[in-house]
């Protein structure tokens, strides 16, 4: 198949493949002359291809058919198309995987044979009836609306039992990505007791070479201010340096292009630090940092709704599936208790 897409697609021409049968579409204007002439090199190729390969193309078996509006059919005119020698006429109605298609695509043809196919089955279902007595008749209504009841039932079940499974995985994916991440740094915090500290000094200090990246494989060379700030722990009255978070003190901020909007923005800060003397801090309680933090990185409340939704999604999954478990179970038992009456 492989090699007859290839020869199509030259063409320039749609096609669609099933076993051993092959279709090929075009569109066209009513006013173009009929047929196309790229379906028919196409199909030479095709034919050429196959005789290569000690295969011969069923004219018996090739069918044309044009789909069209009624009056754009009056435009077309008589389509025909000779492929080795055997001219094809467009057919009124093709057979596509079982389905009929007529060239006004209203499947007048297919609902036709459908329901003849229907009222033959019927015809011959009733020439056993007068076999049957009464209570034949109801058991088998009986049995056979059971059967669907129950193949209903079991789809519908099995779907459920999906669902809630691709629930419990979801959730424990967002598990592994919340724990490696958000709930690991937070673990491994050790600034964790909040507490008062009151501003002593903040002061700028010499400006801090470093680079940026300007695309890639390019960096450029630039400086921003260093900010120290100073404060004391009302807790402790401890004197420690105070940083942003946990990102600011492991390295120092991410660099800037330009250089006077980020030293404004050093000052303006400074400057909010000196006007309110008490801020809110973060501290070891054991004093193995030495610096304070003025927020954290992911504090409790941040965890804890990060990690809600994956629980809920989880306590829904289990859920579902349990509600399934558990009609089966009832439908089992009142399935037993229906024998042990009869």
């Amino acid at each position: 198949m492989l090699p007859l897409g290839h020869i199509i697609r030259q063409h320039g021409l749609s096609f669609h493949c099933y076993a051993d049968d092959t279709q090929i579409y075009i569109t066209a204007k009513p006013s173009t002359h009929p047929p196309p002439l790229s379906l028919v090199n196409c199909l030479h190729g095709i034919k050429s291809w196959m005789a290569t390969n000690l295969l011969k193309l069923n004219n018996n078996k090739t069918e044309l058919m044009v789909v069209a509006t009624p009056s754009q059919s009056k435009k077309v005119g008589d389509v025909l198309m000779t492929v080795d020698g055997c001219t094809i006429r467009p057919s009124p109605e093709v057979r596509n995987l079982g389905v009929i298609l007529d060239c006004k695509l209203s499947l007048q043809a297919h609902i036709s044979k459908t329901t003849k196919s229907a009222f033959f089955h019927l015809k011959n279902i009733c020439r056993l009836r007068p076999s049957l007595s009464i209570y034949q008749k109801f058991r088998g209504y009986e049995l056979l609306d059971k059967k669907r009841t129950e193949m209903a039932l079991q789809a519908g079940e099995d779907r459920a039992i999906l669902l809630g499974l691709s629930m419990m995985i979801c959730s424990v994916m967002m598990y592994f990505l919340l724990g490696i991440t958000m709930v690991r740094s937070y673990a491994e915090s050790v600034w964790t007791d909040e507490t008062v500290c009151t501003v002593l000094n903040s002061t700028i200090t010499d400006d801090i070479n470093c680079s940026y990246s300007c695309g890639v494989e390019c960096w450029r060379s630039s400086k921003f201010p260093c900010l120290q700030v100073f404060v004391s722990l009302n807790a402790s009255g401890r004197v420690a340096l105070l940083s942003h978070n946990e990102d600011t003190q492991e390295e120092n901020a991410e660099c800037q292009r330009n250089q006077a909007v980020m030293h404004a923005l050093i000052v303006d800060i400074s400057q909010r630090m000196r006007a309110q003397q008490q801020v809110p801090c973060f501290h070891d309680p054991l004093e193995r940092q030495e610096a304070v933090l003025l927020t954290q990185r992911y504090g409790p409340g941040a965890v804890f709704q990060s990690l809600f939704w994956p629980s809920c999604m989880l306590a829904g999954g289990l859920l579902i599936i349990f509600m399934v478990k558990l009609t089966q179970y009832l439908s089992i038992l009142c399935e037993q208790i229906g024998k042990i009456s009869k």
